[in-house]
């Protein structure tokens, strides 16, 4: 009996102490993703953005130079990527799904902020990645 009151304060410590240690990896890591990563949304992405810097199959490309995307309230876009020309758009969770006539691709927003949009894609079997700034709109309106 003695050995019982002697254990039991520190077996209610250890218990204790693992109730209130953190959440199991898993449930971890989905909050701190949920956190840091801002989901767009459709009103969100609205406007021009420009290329700042693109990577083909992880390296850095000088091929897509120029590179913009419009998105317009209507789900509809234009880039001149691919296909120049408009196209219909749709924004499901983090995935941009642009599709026409001749192209369709699924964009993923690897990042958003207010004036950064950070996009990846697979074309033609090699994996892009797109950083691109927000165009303010005075000078979207000059471009045009």
């Amino acid at each position: 009996m003695n050995l019982i009151k002697n254990w039991l304060p520190l077996i209610f410590s250890v218990l204790f102490i693992c109730a209130c240690s953190n959440p199991p990896a898993e449930e971890q890591s989905g909050e701190n993703l949920e956190a840091s990563t801002p989901m767009a949304t459709p009103n969100d992405i609205i406007g021009k953005w420009e290329l700042v810097e693109g990577y083909r199959n992880g390296r850095l490309t000088e091929s897509l130079t120029d590179t913009y995307f419009e998105f317009f309230m209507e789900g509809n876009m234009r880039t001149n990527l691919g296909t120049v020309g408009d196209s219909d758009y749709i924004l499901k969770d983090n995935i941009i799904a642009q599709s026409n006539d001749r192209f369709s691709v699924d964009y993923t927003i690897e990042e958003f902020g207010d004036s950064t949009l950070v996009l990846s894609m697979i074309m033609r079997n090699f994996p892009f990645l797109l950083k691109l700034k927000r165009v303010a709109p005075e000078e979207a309106e000059v471009v045009q």
